[in-house]
């Protein structure tokens, strides 16, 4: 099989392993919006990312599954408290959980959900369970801490894009490195490779949630799967939005304080769009993304010589050439 279709299979097979998880039916609420959330499609990244540094490791496909279900768990959890506490409706073009049943039944969902992610680690066979749990432990603490962090920036007047970078990287960048941590870790302990997949993983979340920020005003509605500007108007301090504030001045200044305090609209996204151009907002984003692609290659490089590696590499293409 080619890399394009050994990654097909592996997504395949993650579909196949969620749908075996929930199958209890009471309580209803507490299990069908489980399932109504692990069902959907998605790109499945974190758990193929698990499976690939597993199989670098030298680990079996069927060991592995597990741990790449339990990442995939935990993410979804983060997904449908997060879309609670953004006031989201809808997910991937979907009602989310607590639009569809409602609030209670979304936060008990999500709270079983992780419960759910620990008991797939603790019930897999890996000889590294120690190991295992501090990874997944320290993404939880971080994406945790991440999530704080993005709330409170929503009504901070300042932020700095140091700052800014440090929240993404926990909310954002952390679970990657777990799920690329915690296939190698399985089998074969913390060797300091682990140290090595965490680097990698830390730049490929920057440069992920960067290329997010920038997709959100410059991307191809059709194929993004959200509302172009969005961002703009949740009023988030997102990259393109702080380095705005940095130079703007007058009555682009305006305009940059009025997305902060969420008054702009729809209707303004051009507006910003021609704002941020004329700033260099957008030739310097995308400066900073193709620096941070530059870092991770070279990067990659450290593991050429392990099984599965082909299977890494064209993981990264997709996740760096997504137009979405």
């Amino acid at each position: 099989m080619t890399p394009d279709q050994q990654l097909q299979h592996l997504r395949t097979t993650v579909d196949v392993y969620l749908k075996s998880l929930a199958n209890s039916h009471e309580p209803e609420t507490l299990y069908e919006p489980i399932r109504y959330v692990l069902h959907a499609p998605g790109k499945r990244i974190r758990p193929v990312l698990t499976l690939i540094s597993g199989l670098m490791a030298g680990g079996k496909e069927a060991s592995l599954m597990p741990l790449a279900a339990a990442v995939e768990v935990f993410h979804n959890f983060t997904l449908v408290h997060d879309d609670i506490m953004d006031h989201a409706a809808t997910r991937r073009g979907n009602p989310t959980v607590h639009t569809r049943w409602d609030e209670n039944v979304a936060i008990l969902s999500g709270d079983m959900m992780v419960g759910m992610a620990y008991r797939l680690l603790i019930e897999s066979d890996t000889p590294h369970l120690r190991s295992v749990l501090s990874v997944f432990q320290d993404s939880v603490d971080a994406v945790c801490e991440g999530q704080a962090l993005d709330k409170e920036f929503e009504v901070r007047p300042v932020v700095s894009i140091p700052e800014y970078l440090t929240m993404i990287e926990k909310k954002t960048a952390w679970l990657i490195s777990t799920a690329l941590r915690m296939g190698w870790v399985s089998v074969n302990g913390n060797d300091g490779t682990d140290k090595k997949l965490h680097q990698l993983a830390i730049l490929l979340g920057r440069g992920f949630q960067i290329q997010d920020d920038y997709l959100d005003l410059m991307g191809d509605q059709a194929s993004f799967g959200k509302t172009i500007g969005g961002d703009i108007v949740e009023g988030k301090r997102t990259y393109l939005v702080l380095t705005a504030l940095e130079r703007a001045q007058g009555e682009d200044r305006a305009l940059v304080d009025r997305i902060l305090a969420h008054e702009a609209g729809l209707q303004d996204i051009n507006r910003v769009r021609d704002l941020f151009g004329r700033l260099g907002v957008l030739s310097e984003t995308e400066t900073v993304i193709n620096q941070i692609f530059e870092d991770i290659w070279r990067m990659l490089r450290d593991f050429e010589s392990f099984p599965a590696f082909p299977l890494l590499k064209h993981q990264t293409e997709q996740i760096l050439n997504r137009k979405f």
